[in-house]
């Protein structure tokens, strides 16, 4: 009797499996949702793209991120992310090397930006279809823009998933690493050159307070805040890009800051945050180290869902 029950259970859960995949002429089959063709802005891709050349720096170190650099031909001149180095490069969305992409045959081209009319059209001639990849501006906007690039790279369905897996990954990390502040956060100022610093409104100024510090410039706008009041708050930390490292050094107001004079001026690349792929979580991990001596479980490298 118990058999008899399990053998209609298991008919009845084989019918509503292959109920939605009904046709007319009496055949089945299961529905499977198609990973391609997708559509980002009014561009169609109609195909998993495995020639991908990106001139977007933010794209390249995404994809990088995402595990899906198997698909990568060619890069920017200003990619930096490590194994980039072993790609051809093409030059930049504003100068590129548009006859050289075209004789290669790019199933897909990654840009930042836009590009010039002629080379816009030059690339419409050959069919090679073109997406703008542009950094996020918040952290929901970050989680948006690595689903955006999975889809991109592998297609609505395990695309999406790996783009939002990996960075939840990330983001957990990257928030945990401020909890080491507790009650007592330090204070600190983050400049991404000499004369920007990471302000409240601000990505860089999002990714600093994952730190877990109290941002100086918090409450200032526009990448933009005064030597004076800078030197007024008197920040325990003062992060920068290692460019501007040597200028804040020899300031005549800046120099004399405590977090100056006692070494607590720490080196993290601007670029690592602009870019968001793997160095993002990493500049995350320094700075919490830097301010709360905080141990941390992994290099900063994100772990895609794709091995």
């Amino acid at each position: 009797m118990k058999q008899t029950s399990r053998l209609g259970v298991l008919i009845l859960f084989l019918c509503l499996l292959l109920l939605p995949g009904c046709r007319n002429d009496g055949n089945f089959s299961v529905s499977i949702p198609e990973d391609y063709p997708v559509t980002v802005g009014d561009v169609e891709i109609k195909a998993c793209p495995q020639k991908v050349i990106s001139l977007s720096p933010v794209a390249t170190e995404i994809i990088f991120a995402l595990g899906n650099n198997a698909q990568l031909i060619g890069v920017s001149d200003y990619d930096t992310v490590e194994g980039s180095e072993k790609l051809q490069k093409y030059g930049s969305t504003a100068n590129p090397k548009t006859e050289e992409i075209i004789a290669c045959k790019p199933d897909l081209v990654l840009i930042s930006g836009e590009l010039g009319e002629a080379e816009r059209q030059s690339f419409q001639v050959q069919n090679i279809p073109v997406v703008a990849i542009s950094a996020a501006d918040n952290r929901e906007g970050l989680k948006s823009l690595y689903e955006t690039v999975g889809i991109i790279m592998a297609g609505k369905s395990a695309g999406q998933k790996n783009g939002a897996n990996t960075v939840n990954r990330m983001l957990e990390k990257m928030e945990q690493a401020g909890e080491a502040a507790g009650n007592q956060p330090q204070t600190a100022v983050l400049f991404l050159t000499e004369s920007a610093v990471a302000t409240g409104e601000t990505f860089a100024g999002w990714v600093l307070s994952c730190a877990g510090v109290e941002n100086v410039a918090g409450e200032a706008r526009n990448y933009t805040m005064a030597y004076e009041e800078i030197a007024k708050a008197d920040p325990d930390i003062i992060f920068c890009d290692p460019d501007a490292a040597a200028g804040i050094k020899s300031d005549a107001i800046l120099g004399k800051l405590s977090a100056v004079k006692e070494n607590r001026l720490v080196e993290i690349s601007a670029a690592d945050i602009e870019r968001q792929g793997h160095g993002l979580q990493a500049a995350v991990l320094a700075m919490a180290k830097a301010a709360y001596g905080q141990k941390t479980e992994s290099s900063g490298e994100t772990e895609s869902s794709e091995a």
